[in-house]
């Protein structure tokens, strides 16, 4: 909080960590710090750090999505699982939309109780989309994950792209 009363939001650093599902311990891996660099007023970018955290430790990350941070991952012969948000990638979402409609999208269903609710689980995918609109495009494979209710009210979303060897 600001002595004007008014609260200041800002990256201090990149932090990642190792997870893994089913587990309860997460193991930190080094910090890189957005910094000012010497000379310069403005500071950097949690991107910036990002790309300077993966120069230094080459291992598996969780980051922010942004084609040209996939492509300096990859550029480190790393894979990646990201989530992605529709107005980041408006491209490959316009391709899964067309795959969607001509019925190429994978798509798994199941359903299950929760201890408290029916729950409808969907499972939809497809392989080898373009990141972005360029002839020499990273190819990704998009994921999407819903959850609905008994009453098909969705009470769940997340989507992203994953690239690997």
């Amino acid at each position: 909080m600001l002595k004007n009363g008014k609260t200041l939001y800002r990256h201090a650093l990149v932090m990642a960590v190792i997870v893994a599902p089913g587990q309860n311990r997460v193991v930190p891996l080094p910090p890189e710090f957005v910094s000012t660099p010497d000379g310069q007023e403005k500071q950097d970018c949690e991107l910036a750090a990002a790309k300077r955290w993966l120069t230094r430790w080459v291992m598996t990350c969780i980051a922010t999505s942004h084609f040209r941070f996939c492509e300096a991952v990859r550029q480190q012969q790393m894979d990646f699982l990201f989530v992605c948000k529709p107005d980041s990638y408006v491209l490959l979402y316009e391709w899964v939309y067309d795959f969607v409609r001509t019925g190429e999208v994978q798509i798994v269903e199941k359903s299950r109780w929760n201890g408290k609710q029916r729950l409808t689980e969907c499972y939809r995918y497809i392989n080898q989309v373009p990141l972005r609109d360029s002839d020499d495009a990273l190819l990704v494979n998009r994921y999407e994950i819903t959850l609905a209710n008994a009453k098909q009210e969705l009470v769940y979303r997340n989507a992203g792209h994953i690239a690997g060897h």
